[in-house]
């Protein structure tokens, strides 16, 4: 029976694929294995894999022998066939040694068919590992060296484009078409919007500002007659080759995702900004921002700044949000609204699954008292009952500024608020970079004291702009709520599916533009605030008894100024079990 070989092939770029690279190392394997007569096994490939920082080690097809020879499937005394020790390892040579000599001291024969060095347990030690460390080393400095005057030429790129220059990545944002610009250093890149995916980047701005969640965005793209093209089916049905004329293949599974919306919403591509990356063996991924966005690359934004701002705080405060099982309904128009009046713990809808399907009637709960805790509001208010009275009674409310008109100050205030928290951010995220870096980077090191001088300028315009128009002021809201409820809440019967899960996405977004909060009492009365906490409207037993006028209101504000009070003791139960305005005894604290 023959001996068993094991030639390995490998090449770092898809470009060194079309060549005859492949063929020559599988050709060199042959040959050796025909003149020794082996039993050669050539399917051992690592296509544009490096091996710079151990990918082929780590993940690739190298990773997988060194895996079969621990668990005993590769026989002792077979042979390794590599090209090179280069094609083996490009990493510092300690790793590469190291990484070798496991394989070696296993019992298996590695052979170089450059030179048809054989290199083995049982040869001369000292000097096999003199020749290994010699051309591990060459191989690192190589790449080392490559790497260094790439990065250099990329970071002079990268300068070149601050100051106005060509552009030089051939990558462009989805809804972008790129073409290519004379040759050499003169090389440059042209970017155009394509009409029909801008159009499709401001639906997801706008469904996600209404309420809707990026991933019921998305299943609305998948579901629709025909689905909506995903960026990527979009560039292999326009342009199915790459600018350097490779086919566009990829593993796709077709469909929109939460994460790709989320993806989009936050790429600051839409303001025409590019964001240069470089490389970060300690980033999740390998990369990471190299400085700041570069403005202007990309032409004119396709998003409004403020729009893309006001989003930006949405996906933040989703963030610190507690997640919660998504619905194919949107069942709760109320979510992040209620809060018990007991423990003000929040107030969520829950359902009693061991019930029959019949019976069943979804009831908003204390969360602490469904979980066990020390709260004594246990009960369970019928949610169907209050959502039809709100809906109902909505055109009661008495909105303040429900059609605000800001003046120019005014909304330059709210602008620079917005601007001043999203660039705080990002120096807090450089400032990370710094930290958990190598060495100092002196550009980023300047950017980050630009923009943190940038920040404190901001905040010094917003205290000047609050002392002329007032600290309330908020962005201009282009629609009255109250009326946006009703017009949506008329479309609901006649509406189904994707549909009708979009228009109670957009009433409970413009429910949360008129309500403050809503809290739930042990009686079952559910107290209404709108926003600024101005007023309340009660709901009791799915019906609207009213609203707290001026004078209970003010009757609260004098007792909370003097200590004890809630603006949710303004209501008593009498023995017959009615509800009515009056200012009851305070609350004590629930431990």
């Amino acid at each position: 029976m023959s001996t068993k070989a094991y030639s390995y092939a490998r090449w770092s770029s898809g470009r060194q694929r079309e060549g005859h690279t492949l063929k020559r190392q599988i050709e060199a394997a042959q040959k050796y294995a025909a003149d020794h007569d082996l039993d050669l096994d050539t399917s051992m490939v690592d296509d544009a894999v490096s091996a710079y920082r151990g990918k082929n080690r780590l993940k690739g097809a190298l990773g997988r022998f060194k895996e079969a020879i621990e668990k005993g499937q590769v026989p002792v005394g077979s042979y390794f066939l590599i090209d090179s020790y280069d094609r083996f390892s490009r990493e510092k040579t300690n790793i590469a040694v190291q990484s070798l000599l496991e394989i070696v001291n296993a019992g298996v024969n590695v052979v170089t068919l450059s030179n048809q060095y054989v290199f083995s347990r049982d040869g001369d030690a000292v000097t096999n590992l003199v020749l290994a460390t010699v051309e591990f080393e060459r191989a690192h400095r190589e790449s080392a060296e490559k790497g260094r005057k790439v990065k250099a030429a990329h970071d002079e790129s990268k300068d070149v484009a601050r100051k106005g220059g060509r552009k030089w990545t051939p990558l462009a944002p989805a809804w972008m078409n790129v073409t290519v610009v004379g040759t050499g250093k003169a090389r440059t890149h042209l970017y155009e919007p394509i009409p029909e995916r801008v159009d499709l980047v401001q639906e997801m701005f706008d469904k996600f500002e209404a309420g809707m969640t990026t991933r019921s965005i998305a299943r609305d793209f998948n579901t629709r007659n025909p689905p909506v093209p995903t960026n990527y089916q979009y560039q292999r049905m326009t342009k199915p080759q790459r600018l350097n004329g490779d086919d566009r293949v990829r593993k796709d599974k077709g469909e929109w995702s939460s994460d790709t919306i989320t993806t989009v919403l936050a790429n600051r591509a839409v303001l025409g900004e590019h964001q240069p990356m470089t490389t970060d063996p300690n980033s999740p991924r390998g990369r990471r921002t190299d400085g700041e966005p570069i403005p202007g690359y990309y032409g004119n934004p396709i998003i409004d700044e403020a729009q893309f701002l006001r989003v930006q705080a949405m996906l933040a405060a989703r963030k610190r949000a507690p997640r919660v099982r998504g619905s194919l309904e949107y069942n709760n128009l109320f979510i992040q609204l209620g809060v018990c009046g007991e423990c003000g713990k929040t107030f969520s809808l829950h359902s009693n699954w061991n019930s029959d399907p019949r019976k069943r009637t979804p009831r908003l709960r204390c969360v602490a008292a469904q979980s066990g805790g020390r709260c004594t509001n246990k009960g369970r208010l019928p949610y169907p009952p209050l959502e039809a009275a709100f809906l109902s009674h909505v055109t009661d409310f008495e909105i303040p500024n429900a059609k605000p008109t800001l003046n120019a100050d005014q909304q330059e205030l709210a602008l620079a608020r917005l601007k001043h928290d999203d660039l705080e951010a990002r120096c807090r995220k450089m400032s990370l970079q710094l930290f958990e870096a190598d060495s100092v980077n002196p550009f980023l090191r300047q950017t980050l004291d630009e923009k943190t001088a940038e920040v404190g300028a901001l905040a010094e315009r917003i205290k000047e702009l609050e002392a002329l128009v007032g600290s309330a002021s908020t962005m201009p809201k282009p629609t009255d709520h109250v009326a946006n409820i009703v017009s949506l809440r008329e479309r609901l019967d006649a509406a189904e599916g994707e549909a009708k899960y979009a228009l109670r996405a957009n009433i409970a977004h413009n429910i949360r533009a008129v309500v403050e909060k809503m809290i739930f009492n042990p009686d079952g009365s559910v107290m209404v605030f709108v926003k600024g906490l101005e007023a309340f409207y009660l709901f009791k037993d799915g019906e609207f008894i009213g609203k707290a006028d001026d004078k209970v209101m003010s009757l609260v504000r004098r007792a909370a100024e003097a200590g004890g009070h809630k603006p949710e003791d303004v209501i008593r139960r009498t023995k017959r079990g009615s509800t009515e305005f009056i200012l009851g005894p305070a609350k004590r604290k629930t431990a």
